[in-house]
């Protein structure tokens, strides 16, 4: 719907209001005039100091409505200077449109020396501007004395070489650190990966050393239980045949003693009758006896020597007892020691392990804290060295030929030097309007401050100007009104395209485009105002003394 249809539309709504209020009071006089007597009657009888009190409230009933009317008035005279103002604008009535008011500021350049670290004094020979002087870009400001000046150059030139050759030098510290950096680095990483095996080599060779003691235990033990078992088993008595031996000698000896006695043998060699008469025995029992009783001793011998070496293996074995269980003891001793040192072992080569790997992580770290420690050391020396020679690009740029000069046209508002002072650096040298920035300076009220932000785009409409279009720079967070009851802040809306016409301090009206709606209730509470307002001085006495008469009764 355009602007004109919405216009006319409310125009009939206001119609169709005016002609039904119209013929409701003329209703209420007519019913008003049957009453009128009945008023009279009632005034004629109220005391005086009641008479006063009505008159009273009447007359302030009369001045609100005179007041009320005249806001009226100006309130459609403002809404229809607005609905102008946003025709001009392209926007129409009933989009969400928050309006406000506001001044125009001209932008401000200040000529700063923007030269840093410079010991030397720039001493100023002369100041060629003034407050209010109008400027034109490349208008001389200041004149620097020669000899400052070169005293200055030189002072920032040495600099800049001092920079660059700390860089330089920088550059080759950083790669000597990066190169210790990275070999440390890579031994821990060597060591690491060997790491595993060493530990694994130790405990192998901490355990074959147990294995090894434990098999001479073991070789031990089994020597020990031979010769146990032999000495309690009479292994050697049976080895020896010692039994056999024995019975046979005995055996042949009682046979041979038998004999002896059976053939009467005489010591002589003879042998005896029954008659006690002494002969020589036959040649062949002699033989016999003889052969036998040699066999016999031959017999007897063998035992014996048997019975020797069976003593001497008994006493051999006992003897071997007991070194084998001594050195069992000392085997077992040592096996418990190689078990110890086994786990000693162990526990320090895993503790190794463990510190390798740790030390590779703290290399990792100590590589990479290296790294970054250095370059940082070296960007920092990289930055003084840029500083450097951008505070003497700076230099040059402001003063080369001994003068500094405007950047741009303007009036000047502020001069902070003086003929024989010095130029001190980053300080403001002059400040100056710069007519190609305007900004309007608008107060919204709070209850639509939510509603905008910075990098919105706005309308601002100068009654004598045109319409500009803006973007909003900035809201001011603190409120800049005093009244509890109407709270603003400051919206800050930068113009776009040329403001050459525009001037400092103008009126303006500022339109935001939100998408937030507003509420029904809002336009009602606003018509319903409207309406009020509308009422006739006239209707609001006559309602005000129909109220008083009606409370007195």
């Amino acid at each position: 719907m355009s602007l004109k249809e919405k216009l006319k539309r409310s125009k009939e709504k206001k119609l169709q209001r005016l002609e039904a209020k119209d013929a409701k009071r003329r209703e209420e006089k007519a019913a008003g005039k049957i009453n009128q007597s009945r008023i009279k009657v009632f005034w004629k009888e109220l005391p005086v100091g009641k008479k006063a009190i009505a008159i009273v409230l009447v007359l302030a009933l009369v001045c609100g409505a005179c007041y009320g009317g005249y806001r009226l008035v100006m309130t459609n005279s403002s809404s229809d200077k607005e609905m102008m103002d946003m025709n001009r604008a392209g926007m129409e009535m009933g989009q969400n449109v928050i309006t406000a008011s506001g001044t125009t500021t001209m932008g401000m350049v200040t000529e700063t020396f923007d030269v840093d670290s410079l010991e030397t004094e720039l001493e100023i020979e002369e100041v060629y501007l003034n407050n209010g002087d109008e400027v034109a870009e490349g208008d001389k400001i200041l004149k620097i004395s020669e000899e400052s000046l070169e005293e200055a150059r030189t002072e920032l030139q040495q600099a800049a070489l001092d920079a660059e050759y700390a860089y330089r030098l920088g550059v080759i510290t950083n790669q000597e650190s990066l190169i210790s950096a990275q070999s440390t680095y890579d031994k821990a990483i060597v060591n690491a990966n060997y790491a595993e095996n060493d530990y694994n080599d130790a405990v192998l060779q901490a355990q074959e050393k147990v294995d090894d003691l434990q098999a001479q235990v073991d070789e031990a033990q089994e020597l020990v239980d031979e010769y146990t078992a032999a000495i309690e088993n009479n292994t050697y008595y049976t080895e020896y045949d010692i039994e056999n031996l024995k019975n046979t000698a005995y055996e042949n000896f009682e046979l041979l003693m038998q004999l002896y006695e059976e053939w009467g043998i005489e010591e002589s060699g003879t042998t005896s009758t029954s008659s006690g008469s002494t002969t020589t025995y036959s040649d062949s029992l002699s033989s016999i006896y003889s052969a036998f009783a040699a066999e016999v001793e031959e017999e007897e011998q063998e035992y014996e020597e048997a019975l020797e070496k069976y003593e001497e293996a008994m006493e051999t074995a006992q003897s071997n007892l007991t070194k084998a269980q001594a050195n069992l003891e000392v085997l077992n001793a040592q096996l418990t020691q190689a078990q110890v040192a086994y786990e000693t072992s162990v526990t320090s080569a895993k503790s190794t392990y463990t510190e390798t790997l740790s030390a590779k992580d703290t290399a990792e770290d100590t590589y990479n804290t290296s790294v970054e420690k250095a370059n940082d050391e070296l960007e920092a020396l990289q930055d003084e060295m840029e500083n450097a020679k951008e505070n003497l690009e700076a230099f040059e740029e402001a003063i080369s030929d001994g003068y500094m000069y405007t950047t741009t046209a303007g009036t000047i508002m502020m001069v902070n030097v003086r003929e024989g002072d010095t130029l001190a650096a980053d300080s403001i040298v002059i400040a100056y309007t710069d007519s190609t920035t305007i900004s309007v300076s608008a107060s919204v009220d709070q209850s639509y401050i939510s509603q905008l932000e910075v990098g919105q785009s706005a309308t601002v409409v100068f009654t004598e100007y045109g319409t500009y279009n803006g973007t909003i720079t900035a809201i001011n967070p603190a409120t800049q009104s005093s009244s509890r009851s109407s709270v603003t802040y400051t919206v800050t809306v930068s113009l776009d395209g040329d403001v050459s016409e525009l001037s400092q301090n103008l009126s303006a009206t500022v339109y935001f485009q939100t998408e937030e709606v507003e509420s029904e209730g809002s336009e009602e509470n606003a018509t319903s105002l409207e309406t009020d307002a509308q009422m006739p001085a006239a209707e609001a006495v006559d309602e005000a003394s129909t109220e008083t008469s009606t409370k007195e009764e």
